[in-house]
């Protein structure tokens, strides 16, 4: 496989929970901005079907500025946007990857964070931790982290309300894999 550089962004909450029923279980406008940034630096999103489609409903057109890759075994779907490419699988999706720069973001859901946190292209890992009053259900969770790949926190932050609009505290960590 050809030299790409991938980084998986990811907002859960301490049980790992990162989503239900196809929808984000949170309002956090500081995390938005962040994912906004590291996103567009990278210029490229990759994602299975189901967070492309959840993208769809929330804001009726794909994320502006970055090329995305659908990662789905159904092939190519519509509404056809120039800016999005489907991949039937992870081979063809890191091909894409290297058509658009080399350099790409993971940003879900659970089974593409699994597939792609066992290659060793992925070197980081911006992980968001949701701190709720009481603990949230869904039916999609982030895997957990290989012990054995060498992942290190490089920084974290406290935990916070960051905007006076965020629904709750949050907490920012970026791993680097060692």
């Amino acid at each position: 496989m050809q030299k790409i550089a991938l980084s998986i962004v990811v907002a859960m909450t301490p049980e790992r929970v990162i989503g239900n029923e196809g929808k984000l279980l949170w309002r956090l406008p500081s995390d938005l901005a962040r994912f906004k940034e590291i996103t567009m630096r990278a210029g490229t999103v990759v994602m299975g079907r189901k967070t492309y489609e959840s993208i769809l409903d929330r804001n009726g057109e794909p994320l502006r500025e970055r090329k995305h890759i659908v990662l789905t075994k159904k092939g190519a779907m519509s509404p056809d946007y120039k800016s999005v490419h489907f991949a039937e699988s992870l081979q063809e999706a890191c091909m894409d990857i290297v058509k658009y720069g080399n350099n790409a973001c993971i940003i879900g859901g659970g089974e593409i964070y699994r597939l792609f946190l066992s290659i060793p292209q992925v070197t980081s890992l911006f992980i968001t931790t949701v701190y709720t009053p009481k603990k949230l259900s869904g039916d999609v969770y982030f895997p957990e982290i290989p012990a054995k790949a060498g992942w290190k926190c490089e920084k974290s932050s406290a935990i916070q309300r960051w905007n006076p609009f965020d629904e709750y505290d949050t907490s920012f960590a970026l791993y680097k894999r060692s």
